[in-house]
């Protein structure tokens, strides 16, 4: 099972394209097939850990969407998921 939105990562390519894959109503399994790539693919590609180029072009356009989107938070969305990946340090007094 993926990890909680609380934990997605706030790297604008993958954090877009896990939202909006998401908002879309396409589980892991229906994007990687439509993309003909392995879960796992979809999986690095959504922490932003691996993409290249071809690859995210295939994946705006099975989106629908601009590639620009992809690298687009919005001010709310950046402020929001910088705060939820706020660790705090220690609570020494």
């Amino acid at each position: 099972m993926g990890r909680p939105e609380s934990e997605r990562p706030f790297k604008a390519p993958g954090y877009m394209i896990w939202k909006t894959r998401k908002e879309q109503g396409y589980s892991l399994s229906d994007f990687a097939e439509k993309l003909e790539v392995s879960k796992s693919t979809i999986t690095k590609l959504e922490n932003s850990q691996h993409y290249s180029q071809a690859l995210l072009e295939a994946t705006s356009e099975a989106l629908g969407c601009p590639l620009s989107l992809l690298f687009t938070l919005d001010e709310t969305e950046e402020r929001l998921l910088k705060a939820l990946h706020k660790v705090p340090t220690s609570h020494t007094k």
